[in-house]
This record gives C-alpha cells, structure tokens and sequence, in this order.
C-alpha cells in the first residue's frame, strides 16, 4: 500500500492497530533471484481510468495494424484488388497476432483492477504469472485457504547471496500498541536479528484511535 498510516488498512490487515507496518525498499526487494519473473503493479479502482486503459491497448493495437497494412481508402481498394488478394493470408496472420497480444494485455489489466470501494487501499501488487506446464515451477504452488475456497500462492525469498536480511526501510508501530515500549522493543529485535539503521516509530495515529 501507499499508505503508511491508514485507519482501514490497520483494521483489515494489521490486526485492528496492534499489529505493524513496514516500509519496504522495493528495487532492492525485486533484486532477488525469485523476482526476476515478477511485476509490480499498482492497481486502478477508477472505473474511468479503467476504461481508458482498455481503450489504450484496442487503440495502440489498431494503430499498428494501420501502419502495418497503411489501410487503402475504398478507391485505392478497387483499384489494387490484385494486391488486396495477394494480401489475404498475411492479413489472417496478423489479425490472429493481434487478438492473442489483446488478449495479453488484457490479463495483465484484469490483475490490475480492483473495485473502487477499496480505492482507499492504495493498494501494489507484486505478480507472478505461472505457467502451469512448467515442472518446478508447478511444485512451488502452495495452497491457503481463504474463506470457503483454496488460494494459490508462491513463497518468494530474497537473495541470500546478496543479503541476510529483507530489504525493510523502517516499520511503523500500531496505534493501539504501547506508544513508548512497542517502538523500543521493536528496534532491539531488528538489531538483534541484523538489522541496523531501521527508522521505527509510533502511528501518527497514536491516543486519538480508540
């Protein structure tokens, strides 16, 4: 998420206050090894801003099969019927390459939309598209369940080669925890396990949420 310090995502994911937030370096996340096949994107919940992104890829797509064929006005058509044949093979090539990179495209948009009720969420996603003919990669898929069905997933881990510990920037600590000890406590338990120089400090939220 964008936000650091918000109410909602305190009580949908950081166990309504008590829990923290961490800020994450994400280029030197993406360095790993495991997300070398992963893009991040940051979602749309703007029914307007996703029209217009459906309307971008149709229009960018046409644009290139404009200037591929450079279409003939219908004089130049009647005129170059010949050539217009000739091209007729070409043309179902291309039509064919054209849906599959919409399709493409669009996959990659309907990962990227969420419903504008939860626009507050300022929400990234790190994706992994699996192609589920690929052997190891076939046997990383774990499951979870979430709610009344199961919930792929793949667990991804920094590169160890290049670092010990994962790339945090600071964390932020829950507005209903101690606003003095839950700090304190949590900057001994990062130096302990290596972390140095990590920014922690209290919500801003801190005695007005109750």
């Amino acid at each position: 998420s964008e936000q650091c310090d918000s109410i909602s995502q305190w009580e949908r994911y950081g166990a309504s206050g008590h829990g923290y937030c961490l800020g994450v370096c994400v280029t030197d996340l993406l360095r790993g090894r495991d997300f070398r096949d992963v893009f991040l994107r940051r979602l749309i919940y703007s029914p307007s801003e996703q029209r217009a992104a459906v309307e971008t890829v149709v229009s960018n797509v046409r644009l290139q099969l404009e200037q591929r064929y450079r279409l003939l006005s219908h004089t130049e058509r009647d005129a170059n019927e010949a050539q217009t044949d000739d091209l007729g093979d070409d043309t179902s090539t291309l039509m064919t390459f054209a849906r599959a990179i919409v399709m493409v495209n669009f996959a990659d948009l309907a990962l990227m939309f969420k419903n504008p009720h939860f626009a507050d969420e300022s929400e990234w996603r790190l994706i992994l598209v699996v192609n589920t003919s690929n052997d190891p990669m076939r046997q990383r898929v774990m499951f979870s369940q979430k709610g009344t069905f199961l919930k792929p997933h793949v667990d991804l881990a920094v590169d160890s080669r290049e670092a010990l510990c994962l790339p945090i920037s600071n964390v932020l600590c829950g507005p209903k925890l101690h606003v003095e000890l839950a700090p304190s406590s949590a900057e001994y338990f990062l130096r302990i396990r290596g972390y140095n120089s990590i920014e922690v400090a209290p919500s801003g939220l801190s005695g007005t949420w109750r």
